[in-house]
């Protein structure tokens, strides 16, 4: 799976960002209430333990893990919570090692297998999710620190993930605009090539910056993001409002 490569990319890069942080950049606060940018990285270790676990059926797995909790937004706090006192340097190792697990059970199974994560989804799927789930955290860390984003090079398996679940963020959301009406994004993408991603027929559009989508599907979307993107139609509207790529 290209996702594969694309995981294990953002992994490199992260790890090179935080090998180099200082111990006052580690404690710098970030976007997340209550969380500073070492906690950014304790949750990335916690959850890839979870991934792993997930996909080997050990003891971890998705729903054995969220079950031990009264929502999921606590099992989240209880995973950063658990690695408050741990160093640095022993948190970064934890969080590598969870993570080349992951990519490696990744690779041992059919892209169409299902996983049991949320609601469940294929492997290419999950795949996905992973690179989403540490490019939102590392725009989380950069912020943070007034850092250059992480590179562009894996935005459009993001971008995609964004489209396939905004059925399911306008669901959460509880509104009706926009539901059944296609929607069709033209984005450019960090080497200067449009992609177009959805049906082109229908009238709902989004087009701008790659990046700036992504944004708005992880929910870190500046005013400059917004400003970005030109919007038509009411899926595309709902989905600026609502489009949410993680659960």
């Amino acid at each position: 799976m290209t996702q594969i490569y694309d995981l294990q990319t953002i992994h490199e890069e992260l790890r090179c960002l935080g090998a180099e942080l200082t111990d006052d950049e580690w404690r710098t606060p970030t976007a997340a209430m209550g969380w500073v940018v070492k906690d950014q990285f304790a949750h990335l270790a916690d959850t890839e333990e979870v991934a792993h676990d997930t996909l080997t059926g050990d003891e971890r797995r998705f729903p054995v893990a969220v079950s031990t909790h009264p929502t999921a937004e606590a099992f989240t706090q209880a995973g950063v919570d658990a690695r408050r006192d741990t160093p640095k340097a022993e948190l970064m190792a934890s969080w590598e090692r969870a993570a080349a697990r992951t990519a490696a059970a990744l690779g041992t199974i059919e892209p169409s297998r299902s996983v049991e994560w949320g609601f469940g989804m294929t492997a290419e799927t999950f795949a996905r999710a992973r690179v989403m789930e540490h490019w939102a955290h590392g725009c989380d860390v950069t912020d943070a620190l007034g850092r250059p984003p992480l590179s562009g090079r894996y935005l459009r398996a993001i971008a995609e993930l964004g489209l396939l679940t905004l059925p399911y963020a306008l669901l959460r959301a509880r509104v009706s605009q926009g539901r059944g009406q296609p929607l069709h994004l033209a984005l450019s993408g960090p080497d200067g090539e449009t992609w177009r991603l959805g049906p082109e027929s229908g009238t709902n559009r989004i087009q701008g910056p790659a990046e700036a989508w992504c944004r708005v599907v992880v929910r870190r979307a500046r005013p400059v993001d917004r400003s970005a993107l030109l919007v038509h139609g009411p899926t595309a509207e709902a989905a600026m409002a609502h489009a949410r790529a993680y659960l």
